[in-house]
């Protein structure tokens, strides 16, 4: 009786193993590993153009000119360089580790349709770039992905939706902001100035 239920034990271990092991594998292929920085090679110094479009909001054309960033179309909009700066920079660490799966029919199950997907698009050392970002995963500690004109959908870490959803307004300076900015100046410039001052007097002093 003992070696009928030790034998029952052992064939119960191997099913469970067994079990896990197809459990894993199966996992495997729903994730599967790639690590592909898709923007890692692009400095952000070589960035022209960066076009959002979120539901919901307004599109978002931002251009280059004489290394100052521009919303286009809004001429008198001074743009929060270090706002634009956060977006490449998100963009150049964005690391696709795990492809769930691909094809078209896929794309509205994970909202990376053009309907329901935040579409970013740009221009970086000549070259067309972008990606769509589609809804926060069940988790809430991934986001699902997918390049411009490629159907694999991809699982990253982080939530990067709210980096890119934007109205043109969000990239534009308040009145306040700009005069904080100049006021800053000034003082910069006066206290340079009072120090030349000092030194000179110092100098004079010294001299008689």
């Amino acid at each position: 009786m003992k070696s009928k239920n030790t034998i029952l034990v052992i064939v119960l271990l191997l099913i469970c193993g067994v079990f896990y092991w197809f459990m894993g594998r199966e996992g495997e292929g729903r994730h599967k590993n790639t690590g592909q920085q898709p923007f890692a090679t692009t400095k952000l110094s070589t960035w022209q153009r960066l076009e959002l479009s979120s539901p919901g909001k307004k599109p978002v054309t931002l251009v280059k000119k004489d290394d100052h960033w521009q919303v286009e179309g809004m001429a008198e909009c001074k743009v929060k360089e270090e706002m634009v700066r956060q977006i490449l920079t998100a963009l150049k660490n964005l690391k696709l580790d795990s492809m769930v799966t691909s094809g078209k029919q896929k794309f509205t199950s994970y909202q990376v349709d053009e309907e329901k997907g935040i579409r970013v698009h740009g221009i970086a050392a000549g070259k067309p770039v972008g990606l769509v970002v589609g809804k926060v995963a069940a988790d809430f500690l991934h986001t699902y992905v997918r390049l411009e004109n490629d159907q694999r959908i991809f699982r990253i870490n982080g939530l990067l939706g709210h980096l890119f959803a934007h109205d043109p307004a969000d990239f534009c300076q308040q009145e306040d902001e700009i005069s904080k900015g100049a006021k800053d100046g000034k003082n910069s410039h006066k206290f340079a100035t009072d120090g030349e001052k000092t030194a000179k007097d110092d100098i004079s002093k010294k001299s008689k």
